[in-house]
C-alpha cells in the first residue's frame, strides 16, 4: 500500500524576527513618522527603541535623548506601533531603529 502523505507541517516560526522583516515593518511606519515632524524639527534624525511581542506587534515605543516636543514624540510613537513583524518564537524582540524626519 502506498503511504498517503498527511498534511505538510508548516515550518515552525523563526526565533526572532529577520533584520528584512525588522526593516520593513519600521520602514513602512517612515512616511507617518516625517508627517508628525514640525516643519522647524524637519531634517533631524530620532533613534526609536521599539520591543515586538512574540504575534508580530509592537508592545512598546520608547524615543532616547530627543529634544522633540512630547506632542511629537508622542505622535511618533503611535505611528510606530503600527508596525507589525511576522510571529516569532521569542517572547519579544528589541530593536534600536533610526527615523529621519
Amino acid at each position: 500500500h502506498a503511504r498517503v502523505p498527511g498534511p505538510i507541517e508548516p515550518p515552525p516560526p523563526p526565533e526572532t524576527p529577520s533584520r528584512g522583516d525588522v526593516s520593513r515593518a519600521l520602514g513602512e511606519r517612515a512616511a507617518d513618522v516625517r508627517a508628525c515632524a514640525v516643519p522647524s524639527a524637519a531634517g533631524g534624525q530620532v533613534t526609536v527603541s521599539v520591543t515586538f511581542l512574540s504575534s508580530g506587534a509592537v508592545q512598546r515605543v520608547t524615543m532616547t535623548a530627543t529634544t522633540l516636543p512630547a506632542s511629537v514624540q508622542s505622535c511618533i510613537a503611535q505611528a510606530v506601533m503600527k508596525a507589525r513583524v511576522p510571529p516569532f518564537r521569542a517572547s519579544t524582540f528589541n530593536v534600536n531603529f533610526p527615523f529621519r524626519y
